[in-house]
């Protein structure tokens, strides 16, 4: 008889509390009942009272917990590892991108610090089972950007720990593609890009490209989503329109013909994914799984140069068929990556569906096994 959800409990643990999160909590949450502590971790000064925190919720809650499950590497993921290793109760770690980058030019990666990489070395060694967002994160090699330092090249983490033996499984990103779908009354506008972009990521999401190409396309207007303007004259045909709701920036996406993402290193990339499922043609640069992710609906750009992308632009504008472009973007997203297709993956692990198996290494039937 199948066990009550009431008596299936899983603790999940973050540093940030962002919309992947959210969407990972309410997929656990159709199957278990959560116990999830998510607050930031970022200022050193409240490590002690974090780590006092995450002890006593711990103590209390790890009886009967099925899974510990943690959202990226971290000193917040050390306590769960070692309460894992002394009950026997499987720690998936969720690798989202910086725990596996050093790119010190940018500058990005949280392995770029002595103490914040062996954090996360520690905390990748104590999980039962690491879960990537993509085989990028595993090992990679960036042909796109050239910073000059050879060592900048290569990333992931099993170039920066060659010899951690954690299995790990790829399960990627997953969004609700019947809320991240085109508006049916908003017409899309011709010459019209979009990009999205944090508070403090504008190098690192190719921001500075879009500045300096924008004004050799006086027709084309450019939208950046999510981050304040950089000191000094801006073209004039180059948009910021700060942080957005979700509803807002579902209107933006229906409204714009292209979406640019042009990133250094991209874990997943789910405003990718976004835009293309509400009809955005991509164009996203030759890193991590971005290309993968734009398949054959899209334009990818092959090096961190402007005249390479003023190219792409051309190209893109001279589409013929746009509107048939941008339906066969949101059909590979839908195909691709829909939300239950991550939740699924997250609850057939072999550690969660045999609770006999505490502890396990063991490979999951149906699903890659990573490479070791």
């Amino acid at each position: 008889m199948p066990e009550h959800k009431a008596f299936r409990k899983i603790i999940y643990i973050s540093p940030v509390d962002s919309g992947f999160i959210k969407n990972d909590l309410a997929l656990l949450g159709k199957s278990y009942r959560l116990v999830s502590q998510l607050f930031p971790w970022r200022n050193p000064l409240t490590l002690p009272l974090n780590l006092l925190r995450q002890i006593l919720m711990l103590c209390l809650e790890i009886r009967g917990t099925k899974a510990i499950f943690v959202s990226f590497a971290g000193y917040w993921a050390i306590l769960p590892g070692l309460f894992g290793r002394l009950t026997g109760k499987p720690v998936f770690l969720i690798l989202h991108g910086t725990e596996c980058a050093s790119i010190p030019s940018v500058p990005y990666g949280s392995l770029r610090k002595k103490m914040s990489r062996a954090a996360c070395r520690l905390s990748m060694h104590l999980a039962t089972r690491l879960l990537p967002v993509s085989e990028s994160l595993v090992y990679m090699e960036n042909s796109f950007y050239d910073s000059g330092k050879p060592e900048e090249i290569r990333q992931g983490y099993k170039h920066f720990f060659p010899h951690l033996k954690t299995p790990y499984t790829v399960i990627g990103n997953g969004l609700n593609t019947m809320f991240w779908e085109k508006l049916p009354d908003i017409r899309k506008e011709d010459n019209t890009f979009i990009a999205v972009i944090g508070q403090g990521q504008f190098v690192l999401k190719g921001g500075d490209l879009i500045l300096q190409v924008a004004g050799d396309f006086p027709d084309c207007l450019f939208h950046i989503v999510g981050c304040s303007p950089p000191s000094g004259p801006l073209p004039g045909n180059v948009i910021f329109t700060g942080r957005l709701t979700m509803e807002e920036l579902k209107q933006q996406y229906s409204r714009c013909r292209f979406h640019m993402q042009l990133s250094i290193f991209e874990g997943f990339g789910l405003a990718l994914c976004e835009a293309m499922s509400c009809e955005c043609i991509p164009i996203v640069s030759a890193v991590n799984i971005l290309p993968e992710i734009a398949g054959d609906t899209g334009f990818v750009l092959g090096k961190r140069d402007t005249a390479l992308l003023r190219e792409v632009i051309v190209r893109a504008l001279s589409l013929e068929n746009k509107e048939e472009a941008g339906r066969k973007a949101r059909a590979r997203i839908v195909e691709r990556y829909p939300l239950d297709k991550r939740g699924h993956a997250l609850t057939a692990l072999p550690e969660i569906r045999d609770s006999a198996q505490k502890g396990s290494r063991s490979s999951c039937p149906g699903m890659p096994e990573g490479k070791q």
